[in-house]
């Protein structure tokens, strides 16, 4: 499965450390910043009920911030 963050606001995109999942182990892989900047995406394997700690970095090339969401992965619907 792929999870995407898009950007919508001018100005700011994600660097290459956009979306930093902490200690990601082996269910997130193969993160890409994609659209110039615009998406950042990465492959989950989504294993049901795991929870994981991430922070999402963004930049308008003068100024950078930052916000710290979680990931809690469910079955398959």
């Amino acid at each position: 499965m792929n999870l995407s963050w898009k950007i919508a606001t001018d100005g700011w995109t994600f660097p290459s450390n956009g979306i930093a999942i902490t200690h990601p182990g082996t269910e997130f892989f193969d993160p890409e910043v994609k659209d110039n900047g615009k998406r950042f995406k990465w492959k989950d394997k989504n294993s049901p009920g795991l929870t994981f700690k991430y922070t999402i970095t963004v930049t308008n090339g003068t100024m950078t911030k930052k916000l710290d969401p979680t990931i809690v992965n469910r079955a398959s619907r």
